[in-house]
């Protein structure tokens, strides 16, 4: 993935506000969850939800997007990397790229606000809901 591949993703969003429902569409998907060694190794970057951006000894290792994206695409690209769990926009956004063919892909059920707060249990969904997964 290049530099510019953010800036490619906006101005293809611009320009074609139904591609990325088309390469969902269009998207090769596996044939079975798990292959011969019956493992599942799935991607997951759903934290940026409720703003847990470290990674590691670095606390904004997941806020710069063009970064997080060019790890996740090489993530999802090595042998054994079965899928990718994430927040809509990413899964959007690694559609747009084609990241995602051949893959596992879950949309989680986030929940935004902040964690510990009194009023953390009435957090609305930030993400996905069970409609949009097709669970309704």
């Amino acid at each position: 993935m290049t530099d510019d591949t953010a800036g490619r993703i906006v101005s293809a969003r611009v320009a074609n506000p139904g591609a990325i429902a088309e390469a969902a569409a269009a998207r090769a998907r596996r044939p079975e969850l798990t292959g011969a060694s019956e493992r599942l190794f799935i991607i997951v970057a759903d934290h940026r939800a409720r703003g847990s951006l470290g990674a590691g000894a670095d606390p904004m290792a997941m806020a710069d997007r063009a970064k997080l994206l060019r790890r996740l695409q090489t993530a999802l690209g090595r042998p054994g990397a079965d899928g990718f769990l994430g927040t809509p926009d990413l899964v959007e956004d690694l559609l747009a790229t084609g990241a995602l063919e051949d893959k596992i892909v879950i949309g989680p059920m986030n929940r935004g606000g902040l964690a510990g707060a009194v009023f953390e249990i009435d957090d609305q969904f930030t993400g996905y809901d069970a409609a949009a997964m097709g669970l309704l």
